[in-house]
């Protein structure tokens, strides 16, 4: 057992207008939970939703954040400022840490850098005396960075105790596109085995599930003790495990569960049926997101997508039949794309129909193939904040350029969106407010 003050930050958006979704920091808040089952005492600040205040950072042996492509430069400035008043090991993880460590390690004021799953690695880190012996971490040796190695993913999930929801005040978070409050969310399971070029797994490539009973204790659990009405899931690869799946929604409707359900996050196509999504909106699930990408299968196959038009296109047919919310995900701008390239996703996304379409710039991220196959070269010294909505294209895309790409995006936006009978849906669908602030967040983006 170990008798340490730990506090875990999430910190915010340099600029918080760019983002509209805040909801609970699920990661940090599982650590925290399984740290404090370890002995040690635990504090979480969300900053995404809590206002500053005076923080006695003297108390804490170890203060922990968690960096994203968008609170880049506030992890820093934060992390720079408390180790400059205080002796406390600051230490980094979250996904954009994992994707570009040397940014992080190589800051005097960082004591180290987690990659992968940070549970044991944190738990380790506190109790044991020389740091090199710990996987999954970067540190200095001699002044230099040095990797430890590879950890080992968590096999089995169920050992983890639920997140720490009661850190954080759940009445605070919010998405414009839901049914009810509180809303929170959920993962069900880590890892991905597909090999999207654009994406770099941070939870591994290893698809490791809860059972399902463990997922349906917890959104029980989540109910009963937060008086949660609707949760997001935020899978990778939710259905990989179809039969898995179904014995959740099984479950939800056994136990007579109140809940609205949504993915978030956006749901794989290729085991869909039209069974397991009707079981799944008899449990509670009300909007399904899918990620076409593109509106070519050319590119599907170049990004090693591994899905086709024709099954998307059922699976939306089939949530419509159901009168499920559809939610379609493209991204524009893939370094071989030509003029006609954005044309035909247009098309497909207006062809597609869902009743919410997305369209964003395409973002290569260090460590995934995309980045090796533009040959970029790593940025080990920027602090800025990325974003898909915001920012300049950092690559080049055949023989276009950036305004042409955002120029289609906006394309996009007017062909899907703007449309009498889409808006009027939305509407009925959303509540008043949360509708118009997608509308004034499209509008600020400069996404139409």
């Amino acid at each position: 057992m170990i008798e340490k003050n730990i506090l875990l930050i999430s910190e915010c958006p340099k600029i918080k207008s760019n983002y509209v979704n805040s909801l609970p920091p699920i990661g940090i808040l599982t650590l925290a939970s399984f740290l404090e089952s370890k002995g040690a005492k635990v504090d979480v600040i969300d900053y995404n939703v809590e206002k500053r205040k005076p923080v006695n950072y003297k108390k804490y042996d170890l203060i922990g954040f968690s960096a994203y492509c968008s609170n880049i430069e506030n992890t820093l400035k934060q992390a720079k400022w408390i180790k400059e008043t205080t002796n406390a090991a600051i230490i980094v993880g979250g996904p954009h840490c994992m994707a570009n460590p040397l940014l992080y390690i190589k800051k005097p004021f960082i004591d180290a850098a987690i990659i992968g799953e940070a549970e044991y690695t944190l738990y380790e880190y506190l109790t044991k005396k020389d740091k090199s012996e710990i996987k999954g971490l970067y540190i200095r040796k001699d002044n230099k960075p040095f990797f430890t190695g590879n950890r080992e993913y968590i096999k089995d999930l169920d050992q983890l105790p639920f997140p720490a929801l009661e850190k954080v005040d759940i009445k605070h978070y919010n998405v414009p596109l839901k049914k009810a409050k509180p809303i929170s969310n959920i993962m069900t399971s880590r890892g991905c085995p597909f090999q999207c070029i654009f994406c770099f797994h941070s939870l591994g490539t290893q698809f490791r599930a809860r059972s399902p009973k463990n997922v349906v204790d917890e959104i029980e659990w989540q109910i009963n003790k937060f008086g949660v009405k609707e949760i997001c899931i935020f899978d990778d690869n939710f259905a990989l495990d179809a039969k898995r799946a179904e014995k959740i929604a099984d479950l939800i409707i056994e136990r007579g569960l109140k809940i609205k359900l949504q993915f978030t996050n956006g749901i794989r196509v290729d085991n869909i049926t039209k069974e397991l999504l009707f079981k799944l909106k008899k449990a509670g699930i009300w909007l399904v997101g899918v990620a076409p990408e593109s509106g070519n299968q050319d590119s599907l196959i170049k990004m090693k997508k591994g899905v086709s038009l024709d099954k998307i296109k059922q699976v939306v047919k089939w949530c419509k039949e159901l009168g499920i919310i559809t939610h379609s995900y493209f991204m524009m701008g893939f370094p071989w794309e030509t003029k006609q390239h954005l044309i035909n996703t247009i098309n497909f996304a207006e062809k597609l129909d869902t009743d919410i379409t997305q369209f964003t710039r395409v973002m290569p991220f260090p460590g995934t193939e995309l980045y090796k196959m533009m040959e970029l070269k790593l940025d080990t010294e920027s602090k800025n904040d990325q974003g898909l909505f915001y920012g300049s294209i950092q690559h080049k895309v055949a023989n276009l350029t950036e305004k042409e790409v955002h120029k289609y995006i906006k394309i996009g936006y007017r062909k899907t969106f703007i449309k009498p009978k889409k808006i009027f849906k939305l509407l009925i669908t959303l509540n008043l407010v949360d509708f118009f602030k997608l509308c004034l967040y499209a509008i600020t983006s400069e996404s139409v």
